[in-house]
C-alpha cells in the first residue's frame, strides 16, 4: 500500500476513516521510520497546516525531530535537529504523562489551550473541550522566532512513559477544531502501537542475536576438540563493539601451542603464580617505569572486588576513575577510553579477568540554534538555524544489554577454563602413571582403573545431556574402582537453603541396605558444614563413631550401616548443588591420599557434567522458546495484516 496522496486527503475525508486508513497502512509496515514519515505526511495534508513533526525524547530529556512533513517550505525544516531538555521543562513533560494533556497555542491571540484525554488516576475519558488561558511571553517569543503562529502538541506514550510528541505548526494563525484534535489523538495512538510493535521486534532480534553469540562462543570454548580461547576472545571483542581485549588467567595452562597463537604470553606474576594472557586489538602500553608489566597485576582489581561481589565492572571513562590513576599512564598513548572488566569466577575461585576496551569517539550533534547552557532558561532562543556541536575524545558508554551479555559470556569463559584445567588434571594422570615404578603394580592398577573411569565419564558427558544416565555410569564405575560398598549422589532441594535434600542416584553392594529404598532424608547438616562444602571442602571420615559428629548425623549414617565415609561437594553455577557420598559399610577405612584425590577429581568431573548439561539444556530451551515466540509473532502479524486488508476505506 502506497502512502496516501495529498489530493486524496481533503477536508471532506471523514476523520474516522482517516484514522482507519492510517491503521491499515501501519499494520502493513514493519519499518518504523517509514511509518512515522507516512503518518506526518498524511496528517499534515489532512489538517492543512504548514508542518507536522514527530519529536522523540532522549534518555537525558533532550529531544530530536525524527520525522517531518512541510508545506512548500513555508517553514524551515527541523528534521534531524536536536533540542535541549530545558526547551520542554519537567512540569510540561509531567502533564503530558499524568493527565495526557494536549496543548494548543495561538500566538495571535496570546492564548494556550489544554485538553486532557483522560483523568490521570482513574483513566476515565474527559470532555474534549479546550480550555484557554494566557500563554507565557517566553513561549510566544520562542514560537515567533521559529516562525510559528499556532501549534498543537499531542503526547505519544510507550509503556505509560513519554516517548515523544506529535506536533502541528502553522506559519499563520490557525484555529484547530476539536474533531481535528481528536484525529491527531487517534494518529498518536496508532503510532504508539507501531512503536510498541517495533520495540517488540527489536527485542526479539536482539535476543536472537545474543543467543547466537552465546552459542557461537560456547562452541569455541566447549564443543570443539580443542578449546579456542583466542578465537573466543576475538569474537567477544567484536560482539561487544570493542577495539581490543585481554584474557588473563591465573595459574599456568599447559599443553597450549604457543607458536600457533602469537598473542599468548606466559610468565610468572608478582604473586608467584603463573599466568596466561591472550590479547586482541588495541592494548594499553605499560611505561618502562611501570611497577608491573601487566595491568592485571595491579591491586585495583582485587580492591574493587574485595567485597566478594564479582559483577561486571563497566567503566565508561578510564580517566574519571580515581582508582585507575596508576594505570592511566598506560592508556594515554592509545585511544582507549572505556573498559569492561569481567571477573572469571568458578566455585568461589577467581580464575582471571576478561577485559574489553573501547576507543574514544568524536560526537557531532546538530542543534536547532546555538544556545547558552547557563542562560537558556532565562531568555528564549532567538534563532533556530542549524548549529553543529563537536565533541572530541568522548566515551562510548556501555549499555545495560551489553553488560548483561558480558556477564553471561564471563560465565562461559570461567566454566570453559575450569573444564580445560580439569581435563589437564586427567591428562596429568597419564603422565604420572607412565612414571610409576615397576614395583608398585597394585597401585598402578588402581590408578589406571580410576583414570579409565574418569575418562569414560568425561566421554559420557559429550554423548548425553541426561544427568541420570551420567550419574549411574559414574557411581557404578567409581564404586568398583575404589572398592567401596556404596556411592550415592545427594541433591539439595531448591530453595531449601541446603536444609533438605535426597538421594537421587545410588550404587550399593547387595550386602547392605539401599538409601533410596529407605527414603533417607539427610536434614542434619550444620551451617558450618554447608559453608565448608560450598568452598570446596572434601571430608574424609575413617570412623564415624570417632569423628565428633553430631548425633543426628551419626544416627542417619547408622541407618545406612556406614562405618566410614568420603564426601565431595558437587557444584553447579558456583552454587552447592549436592554431594558425592562414598561409604564403606563393612568396616572402618583409613582413606588413602590417592583415594581422596581421585574422589575429588570425580566430584569435579560430575560438577563439570552438571554445568555442561545445564548449559546445553538452557541453549535447547532458549532455542525452543525463541522458535515459539517467533512463530507467535508471525501469527500475530499475519492476523493484523488480514485485519488491515479486510477494512475497506475507499
Amino acid at each position: 500500500m502506497n502512502p496516501i496522496k495529498e489530493s486524496e486527503l481533503n477536508r471532506s475525508v471523514e476523520p474516522e476513516k482517516l484514522g482507519l486508513r492510517l491503521r491499515n497502512y501501519i499494520l502493513q509496515r514493519l519499518d518504523l521510520p517509514e511509518i512515522l514519515t507516512a503518518a506526518v505526511t498524511e496528517l499534515r495534508s489532512f489538517l492543512g497546516t504548514d508542518r507536522v513533526k514527530i519529536y522523540k525524547f532522549h534518555p537525558d530529556s533532550s529531544g530530536q525531530v525524527i520525522a517531518e512533513s512541510i508545506n512548500d517550505n513555508r517553514l524551515p525544516s527541523l528534521l534531524g535537529l536536536n533540542f535541549p531538555a530545558d526547551d520542554i521543562p519537567p512540569h510540561a513533560r509531567e502533564l503530558f504523562v499524568k493527565s495526557r494533556v494536549r496543548s494548543v497555542v495561538n500566538v495571535d491571540t496570546q492564548q494556550i489551550g489544554q485538553s486532557a484525554l483522560c483523568e490521570s488516576e482513574t483513566g476515565d475519558l474527559l470532555s474534549e473541550e479546550i480550555r484557554y488561558r494566557p500563554v507565557d511571553s517566553c513561549h510566544v517569543e520562542y514560537l515567533t522566532a521559529m516562525g510559528v503562529q499556532s501549534s498543537v502538541v499531542v503526547p505519544i506514550l510507550h509503556h505509560n512513559e513519554l516517548w515523544g510528541l506529535l506536533v502541528s505548526h502553522n506559519s499563520e494563525p490557525f484555529a484547530i477544531k476539536e474533531d481535528d484534535l481528536e484525529v491527531m489523538q487517534r494518529v498518536a495512538h496508532e503510532l504508539a502501537i507501531a512503536i510498541s510493535r517495533h520495540a517488540l521486534l527489536t527485542q526479539g532480534r536482539e535476543r536472537a542475536a545474543r543467543e547466537n553469540t552465546i552459542n557461537s562462543i560456547h562452541t569455541l570454548l566447549h564443543s570443539l576438540p580443542e578449546i579456542e580461547l583466542q578465537s573466543a576472545l576475538e569474537q567477544t571483542v567484536t560482539v561487544l563493539s570493542g577495539s581490543g581485549g585481554r584474557l588473563y588467567m591465573r595459574e599456568k595452562v599447559s599443553n597450549i601451542d604457543h607458536e600457533a597463537v602469537s598473542s599468548v604470553v606466559t610468565r610468572q606474576d608478582n604473586f608467584s603464580n603463573y599466568f596466561n594472557v591472550y590479547t586482541c586489538g588495541n592494548q594499553p602500553v605499560m611505561p618502562e617505569t611501570a611497577r608491573y608489566p601487566l595491568m592485571e597485576q595491579y591491586c585495583v582489581w582485587q580492591d574493587h572486588y574485595k567485597s566478594g561481589e564479582y559483577e561486571v565492572w563497566a567503566i565508561s571513562d578510564i580517566y574519571q576513575i580515581p582508582e585507575l590513576r596508576n594505570l592511566q599512564a598506560a592508556f594515554r598513548p592509545t585511544k582507549i577510553r572505556s573498559m569492561l572488566i569481567m571477573p572469571l569466577l568458578y566455585r568461589q575461585q577467581l580464575l582471571g579477568y576478561l577485559s574489553i576496551f573501547r576507543d574514544e569517539i568524536e560526537r557531532d550533534t546538530l542543534w536547532a540554534g546555538q544556545f547558552d547552557p547557563d542562560q537558556r532558561q532565562l531568555y528564549p532562543r532567538q534563532s533556530f538555524e542549524i548549529w553543529r556541536e563537536s565533541k572530541k575524545a568522548q566515551a562510548h558508554e556501555w549499555t545495560s544489554d551489553e553488560i548483561e551479555l558480558a556477564q553471561q559470556l564471563s560465565k562461559q569463559f570461567a566454566s570453559a577454563i575450569h573444564e580445560f584445567r580439569l581435563n589437564q588434571q586427567i591428562n596429568l594422570l597419564n603422565t604420572n602413571l607412565e612414571s610409576q615404578p615397576q614395583g608398585s603394580v597394585d597401585t598402578s592398577q588402581q590408578v589406571m582403573d580410576l583414570q579409565q573411569m574418569l575418562l569414560e565419564v568425561v566421554a559420557k558427558i559429550g554423548q548425553s545431556v541426561e544427568m541420570d544416565s551420567i550419574f549411574r555410569a559414574a557411581i557404578k564405575k567409581l564404586r568398583t574402582a575404589l572398592k567401596t560398598d556404596r556411592v550415592a549422589i545427594y541433591k539439595f532441594k531448591p530453595n531449601s537453603g541446603h536444609a533438605e535434600g535426597e538421594i537421587v542416584s545410588e550404587d550399593v553392594s547387595s550386602n547392605f541396605v539401599s538409601a533410596v529404598a529407605l527414603q533417607i532424608r539427610d536434614n542434619c547438616f550444620q551451617e558450618t558444614s554447608i559453608a565448608h562444602y560450598s568452598q570446596g571442602r572434601v571430608r574424609a571420615i575413617a570412623d564415624i563413631h570417632n569423628a565428633r559428629l553430631n548425633e543426628c548425623y551419626v544416627g542417619m549414617l547408622n541407618q545406612l550401616q556406614v562405618k566410614a565415609s568420603l564426601v565431595v561437594p558437587l557444584v553447579k553455577d558456583n552454587d552447592l548443588w549436592g554431594l558425592l557420598c562414598i561409604h564403606q559399610c563393612s568396616q572402618i577405612r583409613h582413606w588413602k591420599t590417592s583415594d581422596i584425590q581421585f574422589a575429588t577429581l570425580a566430584g569435579n568431573v560430575l560438577s563439570l557434567a552438571l554445568q555442561k548439561t545445564h548449559l546445553l539444556n538452557q541453549i535447547q530451551s532458549q532455542a525452543v522458546d525463541l522458535r515459539v515466540v517467533t512463530a507467535q509473532k508471525q501469527i500475530l502479524f499475519e492476523l493484523l495484516s488480514k485485519m488491515g486488508h479486510s477494512v475497506n476505506l475507499t
